[in-house]
């Protein structure tokens, strides 16, 4: 809530500056003489809007892809890691199950408190890539019984293989943020946009800064939302650790040995 209102703050001060600015261009350039000029401006900002909208649509449409695919990707690495666990109960070894527990919370801690903190800042973290490297080695160590252990092993290191191509798409789209180019291009746009409203020859003064007024506050939003769905570990629209947590919970209380 607290974030919310930060960017409601932010977007109204911006507004209340482009309103000043409407003032300021008025009264020195006298915007409001140039309505011969109306016709040409109509047109252009007519070509640009459209141009405008679809840029924005593909970059907000980009970015709120990019976060629903790392969400996605965290919830199925959750889930990986219960079924490895839960795999490893058919082992009938108990000092290799209560390894086993022991490596994947030790994972999902350091995923939590180090990994999502360094993917904040554009870099990753070595300790969870170990641990998660001893998992791999539990699994290689394991001792066989019979051929009940081989089917269970098979199935286990199937599930390892999935559950470490996941990590690393995970890793990659976290690291994914939009390219500075199209983000250059966005601002530039923006800022194109706006000036257009601000020079516009405008007779009715009301009207002239309910359309400011509403376009500026409008995009702020929006150019705030592309930059926190960007970096989906910050800001408001922000990913959680809940699906390890649950994970946490579930090893914790419904698998009793």
């Amino acid at each position: 809530m607290k974030y919310m209102l930060q960017i409601l703050f932010k977007s109204t001060f911006i507004t209340t500056c482009s309103l000043v600015a409407f003032f300021v261009i008025r009264t020195v350039f006298r915007t409001d003489t140039m309505i011969a000029d109306i016709g040409v401006l109509g047109l252009f900002g007519s070509f640009f809007g459209v141009l405008f909208g679809i840029l924005s649509a593909f970059v907000v449409f980009e970015v709120w892809g990019q976060y629903n695919k790392t969400v996605a990707l965290i919830e199925k690495e959750a889930m990986n890691l219960e079924k490895i666990f839960r795999l490893a109960f058919y082992f009938r070894d108990k000092k290799f199950l209560t390894s086993m527990k022991n490596v994947v919370n030790r994972y999902i801690a350091v995923v939590c408190t180090q990994e999502f903190p360094a993917l904040a800042q554009g870099s990753r973290t070595s300790p969870a890539g170990k641990i998660f490297r001893e998992i791999s080695q539990l699994i290689c160590n394991v001792k066989f019984n019979d051929n009940h252990d081989q089917v269970v092993f098979d199935h286990m290191l199937a599930e390892y293989n999935t559950l470490a191509e996941v990590r690393s798409e995970r890793l990659v789209q976290s690291l994914a943020r939009l390219p500075n180019l199209l983000r250059i291009f966005l601002y530039m746009s923006s800022f194109l946009a706006t000036s257009i409203l601000l020079v516009a020859p405008v007779i009715v003064v009301p009207f002239g800064l309910l359309c400011t007024g509403g376009f500026v506050f409008i995009l702020s939003l929006v150019l705030q939302l592309v930059e926190d769905l960007d970096n989906p570990f910050v800001g408001y629209w922000n990913i959680n650790v809940e699906p390890y947590e649950r994970v946490q919970k579930h090893i914790k209380e419904d698998y009793t040995f």
